[in-house]
């Protein structure tokens, strides 16, 4: 009886085990990606461009979003980026027409592959204990939690289509497994070739070419030529003209002279190659460690593959070959896919082999959740990745403080916007927000993130925000109609007094300002991450300068936190300017403020003011040479009143 009942129990957990998974995962990735977002770090490329077009689409405006206008002047989504998986996600939008959705679906898509891949593993290798420990390897991927956390994207479609077409093939239901490839083409007609090569190992697999997969091959040919040829032109672009391909600059800017000098210029096919090579090798290591390389023990799998590590080698584009971007989810399917046909060609050789596989694999499967975007022990770490890795999760989000500002605006639905790129997907359900400005559209109110000052100088095609801000403002007239939360609203023609003007604080950490004389280093005291430290080498230069931001008229607090000796203490002063140090604001002896010392570091506060919107400000700190000095952060905290 009891061993029955074990038996019993085991076969639940065995069942249930990839749904617990799937389960866990959805829930954690919808929380930290709803959180990034709550925390006005999701972006106008690429959230709020699919926000926009969804939304346009369901009130009459064919997929029309305004973030692409400086490259696409149709402003048609699908004239650049064709997707028939767009045309599934309207009525689901209709019923959820919200940015949680979305978050929320992409963290539903790439649990759900996980349950096709464990399938995959049992049916091809027929060991539940790998299938289970490399189910986990996907689940708890740093690379695939980047990805996660990046906004959305229409390639969270293509793992789960992958493992599927896989199982399927494996079970013998190759119509079945055909329509998952059939779908790849629709989430981007440009992986079409992509899944042409999947063809291709299926008929590897299948060791023949029948009628099927030849009516599969020229369906998605065919698929190719009528949307280049055709359709795009029918939406006002014609992809791929000569000139216009800039990812792989050393080869062309044409498929004809890429080709031309792949064939006929091996000279350039290498320099190609060796450009940024330390990363593209880094990129390889890291999304294929978690399965110990096992895909390259079954060369069929480097068949699809191939499609990817011919493009990331070849480019100069860095979202290519580095992770925290939506790319990296072509290939990683495959290369879990591979591990479980290579760890089954492993089985054939010697057991005891495949058993301390598992086991190796496990421990690396626990241990890459280390540098996952979620894990704390990242944060602090100089990553070199993508907007999966850019995040910000603090609690309670910003939102919520900048939410009443932001519905100032809301309400006039007719009103023309332009915003900064991590305001936009708060705003996005309008055909008339901006983040780039064509010439002859006047926005009603410009929305300024203050606190996060790296978005003023994002380079939306020819011209930074900041730029088209100043532009503005030196033509028309401008006054501010809200301050709060660190979002300022400024509205044309507006005479009242501000609806709301609440103070803000900024902290600006080390690592986020300029030095010639100081070096970044990473500390473990104080609770700091991050500084600057060194000794000051010259008297005529200043010893930090930065950050750059734009700051509302009103008196403000500035605090350091530095350590330094007592006799350089006395002779370092601070100076406040904008516009690139042409204008003065101020300058401080930091003797002068008020002093506390905690731990050996010292914390001066200095009071400044502004009487008017002031750009570019920037803080130097000056000192004696030969002095050594350290510093942790700059706060600026304001505006205490409006001056």
């Amino acid at each position: 009886m009891t061993v029955k009942f074990q038996g019993s129990l085991k076969q639940i957990t065995t069942v249930k085990f990839p749904f617990v998974m799937f389960v866990v995962y959805v829930i954690v990735f919808t929380i930290f990606s709803i959180l990034k977002h709550y925390n006005l770090h999701s972006f106008a490329y690429d959230l709020g461009i699919f926000l926009q077009s969804l939304w346009n689409t369901i009130h009459g405006r064919f997929f029309y979003e305004t973030p692409d206008l400086y490259w696409n002047p149709t402003g048609n989504y699908l004239s650049v980026h064709f997707s028939v998986i767009m045309l599934f996600l309207v009525p689901l939008y209709f019923v959820l027409p919200n940015p949680e959705f979305l978050l929320f679906f992409q963290s539903f898509l790439l649990g759900l592959a996980g349950l096709p891949l464990y399938f995959l593993c049992k049916k091809v290798t027929g060991n539940d204990a790998f299938a289970k420990i490399l189910t986990v390897s996907y689940y708890l991927s740093p690379i695939l939690h980047a990805a996660n956390l990046y906004d959305f994207h229409v390639e969270s479609f293509l793992p789960l289509l992958i493992f599927s077409s896989l199982y399927y093939l494996e079970k013998g239901a190759l119509q079945k497994s055909l329509l998952f490839i059939i779908a790849i083409c629709f989430c981007l007609y440009t992986l079409c070739p992509f899944a042409i090569l999947l063809l291709l190992f299926h008929v590897v697999r299948l060791r023949s070419f029948n009628k099927t997969l030849i009516a599969s091959l020229l369906g998605i040919i065919s698929y190719y030529i009528l949307v280049s040829r055709f359709v795009l032109p029918a939406l006002g672009n014609i992809p791929f003209q000569p000139g216009t391909i800039t990812w792989f600059p050393f080869l062309g800017r044409s498929w004809m002279e890429i080709l031309n000098n792949v064939i006929k210029s091996p000279a350039l096919l290498i320099k190609s190659v060796l450009y940024d090579a330390q990363p593209k090798i880094t990129y390889w290591v890291l999304i294929s460690l978690p399965v110990l390389f096992l895909y390259l023990l079954y060369p069929p799998s480097l068949i699809p593959l191939s499609y990817w590590l011919v493009i990331s080698l070849l480019t100069s584009y860095e979202p290519f070959y580095t992770i925290g971007w939506q790319y990296v989810l072509i290939p990683i399917p495959i290369i879990y896919a591979g591990a479980v046909y290579g760890f089954r060609s492993l089985l054939k050789i010697k057991i005891n082999i495949s058993k301390k596989i598992i086991k190796v694999l496990l421990i690396i499967s626990l241990a890459q959740l280390i540098f996952s975007p979620i894990s704390p022990l990242v944060y602090g770490l100089q990553i070199r990745g993508g907007g999966g890795y850019d995040n910000v999760m603090s609690f309670p989000p910003r939102y919520y403080s900048v939410k009443q500002a932001l519905d100032l605006i809301k309400q006039d639905d007719r009103a023309v916007i332009l915003t900064t790129n991590n305001l936009f997907p708060h705003l996005a359900n309008s055909p008339y927000v901006f983040i780039w400005l064509p010439k002859e559209v006047i926005p009603d109110y410009i929305v300024v993130d203050i606190k996060d000052f790296s978005r003023l100088y994002d380079k939306i095609g020819n011209i930074t925000f900041i730029e088209q801000l100043e532009r503005l403002l030196s033509n028309h007239r401008y006054d501010i109609y809200a301050l709060k939360g660190g979002i300022l609203i400024l509205k044309l023609n507006y005479h009242g007094k501000p609806k709301f003007y609440e103070p803000f604080s900024v902290r600006v950490p080390s690592d986020r300002l300029f030095s010639e004389t100081l070096s970044k280093a990473t500390i473990l005291e104080d609770g700091f991450r991050t500084i600057l430290r060194g000794t000051i080498k010259s008297a005529s230069k200043p010893v930090w300068f930065g950050p750059y931001m734009l700051l509302p008229p009103g008196e403000y607090h500035l605090e350091l936190r530095l350590k330094t000796s007592d006799k350089c203490f006395k002779k370092i002063y601070v100076e406040l300017t904008s516009n690139f140090g042409k204008k003065q604001l101020g300058s401080f002896n930091l003797v002068s403020g008020e002093t506390k010392l905690e731990h050996g570091w010292q914390t001066m506060k200095i009071l400044f003011k502004v009487v008017e919107i002031e750009k570019h400000v920037e803080i130097r700190g000056w000192g004696p040479e030969n002095c050594e000095i350290a510093l942790a952060y700059l706060r600026i905290y304001g505006p205490l009143r409006k001056t």
